[in-house]
């Protein structure tokens, strides 16, 4: 299941214990630091997140979801929202 906002997608991820994007865009703030976490991604390869914030935006039942704590991972190809943390 996806959602989309401003052209990016977000897909529903019931593993991830975070939610995750890949570039700041669409943050409403963000915290950079060294999070001292390393994610691994599709190619097997791992990356370290560099923040976290929160993002907003407006699905398409028309009410807005606020995301906190989404780390920035600015390797990552996907946007994710984890369902474990919804």
């Amino acid at each position: 299941m996806t959602s989309t906002t401003r052209g990016n997608v977000w897909y529903l991820d019931s593993r991830e214990i975070f939610h995750m994007k890949g570039s700041k865009e669409l943050f409403n703030n963000l915290e950079e630091k060294d999070l001292q976490l390393l994610i691994e991604i599709g190619d097997n390869g791992r990356c370290s997140t560099k923040g976290i914030g929160t993002i907003t935006f407006k699905r398409e039942s028309s009410s807005h979801l606020h995301l906190e704590n989404v780390m920035h991972v600015p390797r990552l190809k996907k946007n994710l929202i984890s369902i474990v943390v919804l």
